[in-house]
């Protein structure tokens, strides 16, 4: 099973797609395709809702499944599958981990998260993050970010099936060199999702934060 850092790792360092190594960067990178990253900026922000299963895997042991869902701009849920007892939240600004089993809750600022860029209302490549790396090869785009401010804090890579453009994968490589790739199986684009699907409900405060 899956420690608690092995979880998260998959959104809590985007730093929410393929193993990228930390030594790559030391070769000269050719400019990023702005086409290429206009268009995928273009289709994220295209997107309403997605639900889907997932698979994530750490390159420091360990895998886990569960339950994706999405609802843009702003919310967010993740439910890992048994026997993980965690859950994920975006609400009000926060990203919520949450231990069923201990019944704790821990709060962060959703700004400081991978998860923060696919919630929010306005995805840009630029600004607090920035595109590194876009490679193409048949079928598949892949585009790696960093964050500008700290580019040695970590990367995140999202990868799209392509023809068309369709959100597969994300690869997270945090500042240990530690690699935590997340897989959608079975992805389910624009459905119409039960608005409680994204409530918390923190059972030390009896009610959902504001």
């Amino acid at each position: 099973m899956m420690t608690r850092r092995q979880v998260v790792g998959g959104l809590g360092a985007l730093a929410g797609l393929l193993h990228l190594r930390p030594f790559d960067a030391l070769a000269a990178p050719a400019p990023p395709d702005q086409t290429e990253v206009e268009r995928a900026e273009q289709y994220l922000n295209s997107i309403t809702t997605v639900r889907a299963r997932f698979q994530q895997q750490s390159s420091n042991g360990g895998n886990a499944t569960g339950t994706f869902y999405l609802q843009r701009p702003g919310k967010l849920r993740i439910d890992y599958a048994q026997p993980s007892h965690l859950q994920i939240y975006a609400s009000s600004g926060l990203l919520i981990y949450v231990d069923t089993e201990l019944e704790e809750s821990t709060y962060v600022p959703l700004s400081a998260t991978p998860a923060g860029l696919l919630v929010r209302e306005n995805v840009r490549f630029s600004g607090d993050v920035s595109v590194t790396k876009v490679e193409r090869r048949p079928q598949v785009l892949r585009i790696e970010l960093i964050q500008t401010k700290e580019p040695d804090a970590g990367r995140v890579t999202l990868g799209f099936a392509d023809q068309p453009l369709e959100l597969r994968q994300w690869d997270v490589v945090d500042a240990q060199g530690i690699t935590t790739t997340v897989t959608l199986l079975n992805a389910e684009f624009g459905v119409q999702i039960d608005p409680k699907v994204f409530v918390f409900q923190d059972p030390k405060f009896g009610r959902a934060p504001r």
